[in-house]
């Protein structure tokens, strides 16, 4: 949750900033990525197995166009997770 408060605080002030440099959100993002995977799947969202790559340009889609926020492009990210999760190769602890 924390990481996607800070997700969050940094595409609002993108979007307060006028700006499309979604970089300066790189690090919440990875942030989050680890805290998901577990730093099973490498320590930025850019490591992720190709097969979840499809559900990252969703995410970054959503994410950085105007009218939208975490809350709203969520689905995409959790996506991700669950690709792997159910791949059958996953080490993702699922004993919560």
């Amino acid at each position: 949750m924390f990481y996607s408060e800070g997700v969050e605080v940094c595409h609002a002030q993108m979007i307060e900033q006028n700006s499309n440099n979604f970089l300066a959100c790189k690090e919440p993002i990875d942030g989050m990525w680890r805290c998901f995977t577990e730093e099973k799947y490498g320590l930025s969202i850019r490591d992720a197995p190709e097969y979840a790559k499809p559900y990252e340009k969703k995410f970054y889609d959503c994410l950085f166009r105007d009218a939208s926020g975490t809350d709203l492009c969520m689905n995409h990210f959790t996506d991700m997770v669950r690709t792997i999760y159910r791949s059958g190769e996953s080490t993702l602890n699922d004993k919560y």
